[in-house]
């Protein structure tokens, strides 16, 4: 998984697992677990200037039996002293985060649930997903939508008004008259 946090720095978590046959011989089972044995639950990243950080870069889940959800805690730190919003992505079948979207105040930390199970429908695979969590800064959120509103209202404008520029003809006035007795209602004089 990739924590995107801001400012062009990225920190991965990674997922791996491998279904289990058990009808396979232990020999077979063994290679596997030797060709694995580098796949383990750790942190290989650390970043000062994030905003926030995980516990651990990678999830190594080991064989995992068809059909059984295996699930991990992750914790999510927020090291600003300013509240962060998160949103994972990349989530599928096999896959799930909960929650996948959420406010984390400053100085503070939330756990969230990775759960994955392997569908028994393909029959045994080795799986590798790779999921994205955003974080965003509260202020940069509340910029962006401020921004996104002023733009929506420039287009809304746009799209309603026009200007005539014929050179040629001039426009005729109108000129609209209020009169608060008629509740409301507009006359032209023209």
């Amino acid at each position: 998984m990739n924590l995107d946090i801001g400012h062009g720095l990225t920190q991965k978590l990674c997922i791996k697992g491998s279904g289990v046959d058990p009808r396979n011989s232990p020999k077979e089972l063994s290679d596997l677990e030797a060709r694995t044995s580098f796949l383990t639950n750790g942190r290989n990243i650390e970043c000062s200037s994030a905003l926030c950080r995980m516990n651990i870069d990678r999830l190594a889940l080991g064989e995992v039996p068809l059909d059984a959800p295996v699930r991990r805690l992750v914790f999510i730190s927020n090291q600003s002293d300013a509240p962060v919003f998160f949103n994972w992505s990349g989530l599928n079948e096999c896959v799930s985060v909960v929650p996948c979207k959420g406010k984390i105040e400053g100085s503070a930390q939330r756990t969230v649930v990775v759960e994955f199970k392997a569908p028994s429908a393909g029959g045994s695979a080795v799986h590798n997903v790779d999921l994205h969590c955003e974080v965003t800064s509260e202020s940069d959120q509340i910029t962006y939508l401020a921004n996104l509103h002023a733009w929506n209202m420039e287009k809304k404008r746009q799209k309603e008004e026009f200007t005539i520029t014929d050179k040629h003809r001039k426009p005729k006035q109108v000129n609209h008259f209020y009169f608060p007795s008629n509740e409301g209602t507009f006359f032209d004089d023209a």
